[in-house]
C-alpha cells in the first residue's frame, strides 16, 4: 500500500489482528495497516494498492466489493484463499469530508486520489487475510469476512 499525502501522516501502523469470526470460519492470519493523515482543505491524498501474488499465474483473481468495502480475493490452485481490502471512495468522501478526483480499481490494483474540502483527519486502512486449505465453504469465505471485520468503520 502507498499512501501520498499533500499533507501530515500523524501515525501508521502494521498489526496483527484476530476478528471475532462466527462458528465454522477461520484465518490463518490477518492483519491490518493504518495510517492516519491531517488535512487542510485544497490537500490531496493518493492511496494505492497494487498486488502482484508470488507465482501469479497460479491464482485466480477477483474483484469484489461490498457496503463500503473494495476489495480483491484471491485462491491458488494449491488450496489456499485470500483477501485484500480497504475502504470504499465513497466511504472516506461520506465519512471524512473528502472529494473523490479519481478513482480506479483494476484487477489487482486499487488506487483512488481524495481532496479535502474541510480540515480533516482521515484514517486510511487496509486488510488482508488468509486461509490455507479451506475444508468447507464457510472457511472459502471467511478471509472475505475477516477482512470486513477487521476493517473499523
Amino acid at each position: 500500500m502507498s499512501v501520498e499525502p499533500d499533507c501530515g501522516v500523524s501515525n501508521h501502523t502494521l498489526e496483527r489482528c484476530d476478528p471475532a469470526l462466527p462458528e465454522g470460519m477461520r484465518v490463518d492470519w490477518c492483519s491490518l495497516e493504518t495510517v492516519a493523515i491531517d488535512c487542510a482543505p485544497g490537500d490531496r491524498i493518493i492511496i494505492a494498492l497494487s498486488l502482484q501474488p508470488a507465482g501469479a499465474d497460479e491464482w485466480e483473481v477477483s474483484r469484489e466489493a461490498g457496503e463500503y468495502l473494495d476489495a480483491i480475493e484471491f485462491s491458488s490452485r494449491q488450496g489456499t484463499v485470500a483477501c485484500v481490502a480497504m475502504r470504499s471512495p465513497e466511504w472516506m468522501e461520506d465519512q471524512y469530508g473528502l472529494r473523490v478526483v479519481e478513482a480506479n480499481s483494476e484487477r489487482l490494483d486499487l488506487r483512488a486520489t481524495y481532496e479535502a474540502t474541510v480540515p480533516a483527519k482521515p484514517v486510511v486502512q487496509i486488510a488482508i487475510a488468509e486461509t490455507g486449505d479451506p475444508a468447507s465453504e464457510s472457511e472459502n469465505l471467511s478471509p472475505w469476512y475477516a477482512v470486513d471485520l477487521a476493517l473499523k468503520f
